[in-house]
């Protein structure tokens, strides 16, 4: 499934969760149906996945946090994304 499309699938699948439980749940009960119901239709979801960062020489594990992955497979650890930054001047 080409990006367009996955786009299109998942702004689908939230509005029509919207629609049938609407608004006042905390996040994290909606991140976890869109989840499921992306899964139904067959695409993989990752939620909350961990990217680290480098900062002059300091490794934080968890730089920052990408709430959900589509239909992207996860990196060998060697090959996971990582931003470096230098010491500031």
């Amino acid at each position: 499934m080409e990006e367009d499309q996955i786009g299109k699938v998942v702004v689908e699948v939230a509005v029509r969760i919207h629609r049938e439980i609407g608004p006042g749940l905390l996040e994290s009960v909606y991140e976890v149906i869109l989840a499921h119901e992306l899964r139904r239709r067959g695409l993989q979801v990752d939620r909350q996945v961990s990217v680290p960062i480098v900062y002059a020489g300091l490794k934080f594990d968890e730089g920052f946090r990408v709430e959900r992955l589509v239909n992207i497979s996860p990196l060998p650890t060697t090959l996971a994304p990582r931003v470096a930054f230098g010491p500031l001047t």
